[in-house]
């Protein structure tokens, strides 16, 4: 096999593709249509591998209550770490599974992306972005692709598959990771050839 005539070790790498990402780059949008963007597609697009929407209320009884913000920041937590360990993506905060927008209630803090960071190791770079939508308030967390594997701090690894964050052995996260920046490594050095 040809080596790459451009090539960096894996350290280096990640700390170059670690550069490239925010973390946590909050903006704040009080209207449905900041700089010319629609979030309109957030309520008809499916859940899938790059979306998932989190309610912030608890349906089971006659009236919704808001959930507890430990719990909503844990379910987004999971679903960050699981996209950034496959292929990044979009969680949407206020919008209920079926597109119905109840919104984030007031009570919550604005600081919850710190409970989110503080449940995922290593550190995930994501943006958070706080929109108006409906006349409600929506939170978005979006995360790239990572090139560390990320696990929760209670242990588990969680790799986006479809529309489920599904537990994962570690190594194989690690292997596909360390693959794609190969292919990636590969990719740049072909580039560089006369």
């Amino acid at each position: 096999m040809m080596r790459p005539r451009f090539f960096l070790p894996l350290a280096e790498r990640e700390r170059l593709l670690d550069r490239l990402l925010f973390i946590c780059d909050a903006r704040h949008f009080e209207d449905s249509e900041p700089l010319g963007m629609s979030w309109g597609w957030l309520t008809t697009q499916p859940e899938g591998k790059f979306l998932e929407r989190k309610s912030c209320y608890d349906q089971t009884g006659r009236t919704p209550r808001p959930r507890p913000i430990k719990e909503v920041a844990r379910d987004v937590a999971e679903a960050l770490a699981a996209m950034a360990n496959a292929d990044g993506g979009t969680v949407v905060l206020g919008i209920e599974d079926d597109g119905t927008v109840s919104g984030v209630p007031d009570k919550y803090p604005e600081t919850i992306w710190k409970q989110i960071q503080g449940l995922i190791r290593p550190q995930l770079n994501f943006r958070f972005v706080k929109i108006g939508l409906e006349g409600r308030r929506v939170w978005i967390f979006e995360t790239d692709w990572s090139a560390e594997a990320h696990q929760l701090t209670d242990g588990r690894y969680l790799l986006r598959v479809g529309s489920q964050n599904l537990p994962f052995p570690a190594w194989d996260i690690e292997a596909m990771k360390r693959s794609r920046l190969e292919r990636a490594t590969y990719l740049a050095g072909q580039l560089d050839r006369p």
